[in-house]
């Protein structure tokens, strides 16, 4: 069923987040919306979860170390993120 709107048509499939679902293969083409909304919602999950799982290693390794190896794991534990974070990203760019 079709729906008239302002600026054209819209169809159900449309609504529901997926734009004209095609199965190919095990791939499923969605809506370039929902799909940087979904990409959102799992960037912001993962950076959370990273934090928390730095925060508690940090805390079990990090009292006591020199400031040295402080700063090393504050750099390393800092920039580490960026590697899944791409992967997010460029799934998002597809």
């Amino acid at each position: 069923m079709r729906m008239k709107a302002r600026l054209g048509t819209i169809s159900r499939t449309d609504m529901a987040g997926f734009k004209n679902s095609q199965e190919k293969g095990t791939q499923i083409i969605m809506n370039p919306k929902f799909k940087r909304l979904i990409g959102s919602l799992l960037f912001i999950l993962f950076l959370a979860f990273y934090v928390v799982v730095v925060i508690a290693v940090a805390y079990g390794i990090l009292p006591g170390k020199s400031q040295g190896f402080q700063l090393l794991f504050m750099a390393i534990a800092g920039t580490l993120w960026v590697l899944p974070g791409a992967l997010i990203i460029k799934w998002l760019a597809k």
